[in-house]
C-alpha cells in the first residue's frame, strides 16, 4: 500500500512540474515580446515621432495583458489534463465493474450449481432407498401359483422376466397362427395383459426417476468445466443397473406421466438394454 502511494505521489509532482515549466516558458515568451517591442521602438521610431516620454511606458499594457493571455491558455491546458485524468478514471471504473459484474455473475452461477448438485444428490439418495425398498411375490416359472418373494433391484429383474415369459409366449403363438395380423395394435393388447398387474408395484420407483429426469432437464445446468448439459443426466443413468434399465423400458410407457418414456429416450436410457438382451430384442421392440 505505501508503495502505491508513493509511486501516486511522485507521479503528481512529476506533473506539478511539468505544468510549471510550461508556464515559465510562456511567461519567457512574453517579456521577449515586450523587450522586442520595446527595443523596436528605440531603433526603428525617430526621436521625435515618439510623443511625451511618458507615454513610452504605456507598453508595459501589453505585458500584462500577455501574462494574462499567458495565463488563460495555462488554464486551458490545466482544463485539458483534468478532464483527461477524468476519462481515464472513468475509463478504470467501468472495468473495475464489469469485472466485479463477472464476478458475481460467476458467484451466481456457483451457488445456482451448489444448489442443483445439493438436491441432485439428495435425490438420487432417495431414489437408492426406493430402489432397496422394493419387494413382492413374483411369479418364476410358467405355473401362476409358484411365485417367489423378491426386494429391491432384484424384483425389478424378477417382474422383466416374469412379463418376457407371457410375452414370448403370446408372440411365437400369434406369429405362427396369424402373422398378417400381429401389429402393434396386438403387441398393445398383449402389454395391457402382461403388464398392468407389475405396473402398479414399481408406481413410486417409476415417479421417482420422472422426479429426477425432469429436475435435471429443467434446471439444465452445465458442467463447470467441459459446459456439457448432460452431464448429471449421464450421472443418474450410470447409476442404473441393467435390470433397472429393461424395467424402465418395460414399465415407463404405461406410467400415468406420458412424459417418462420420452424423456428416457431423448438421453439415451435405452441404447445398451437390447445389446446386452438380444434375445428380448423381438420381443421387446414393440413396446416403444
Amino acid at each position: 500500500m505505501s508503495d502505491c502511494t508513493s509511486g501516486d505521489g511522485s507521479k503528481k509532482r512529476t506533473v506539478v512540474s511539468e505544468r510549471w515549466d510550461v508556464f515559465a516558458c510562456l511567461c519567457v515568451i512574453v517579456c521577449y515580446i515586450w523587450l522586442f517591442s520595446w527595443s523596436s521602438i528605440d531603433i526603428f521610431i525617430a526621436d521625435k515621432s515618439r510623443g511625451e516620454f511618458g507615454d513610452k511606458f504605456g507598453a508595459i499594457n501589453s505585458l500584462f495583458s500577455g501574462f494574462a493571455f499567458a495565463t488563460l491558455i495555462y488554464a486551458l491546458f490545466l482544463q485539458m489534463e483534468e478532464l483527461r485524468l477524468q476519462r481515464d478514471e472513468l475509463k478504470d471504473t467501468r472495468a473495475v465493474l464489469k469485472e466485479q459484474k463477472e464476478e458475481f455473475s460467476q458467484q451466481n452461477e456457483n451457488l445456482k450449481r451448489q444448489r442443483f448438485e445439493n438436491t441432485f444428490f439428495q435425490m438420487l439418495e432417495n431414489f437408492s432407498r426406493v430402489t432397496l425398498g422394493l419387494r413382492g411375490a413374483v411369479r418364476t416359472g410358467n405355473n401362476s401359483a409358484v411365485t417367489e418373494d423378491f426386494t429391491g433391484a432384484r424384483m425389478l429383474h424378477a417382474l422383466v422376466s416374469c412379463v418376457h415369459r407371457g410375452l414370448k409366449e403370446q408372440f411365437m403363438y400369434r406369429a405362427t397362427t396369424a402373422p398378417d395380423k400381429f401389429n402393434k395394435n396386438i403387441t398393445n393388447i398383449l402389454r395391457d395383459e402382461w403388464i398392468k398387474s407389475s405396473e402398479r408395484r414399481v408406481t413410486v420407483y417409476l415417479n421417482m426417476v420422472l422426479q429426477i429426469v425432469d429436475f435435471i432437464e429443467r434446471e439444465n445446468v452445465k458442467d463447470e468445466f467441459s459446459g456439457d448439459t448432460t452431464l448429471y443426466m449421464n450421472i443418474f443413468k450410470c447409476s442404473l443397473s441393467i435390470d433397472e434399465m429393461e424395467a424402465l423400458y418395460l414399465f415407463s410407457p404405461l406410467h400415468s406421466d406420458r412424459r417418462l418414456a420420452p424423456l428416457l429416450k431423448k438421453y439415451n436410457f435405452f441404447d445398451d438394454v437390447f445389446e446386452c438382451f438380444s434375445e428380448k430384442t423381438q420381443v421387446f421392440r414393440f413396446l416403444h
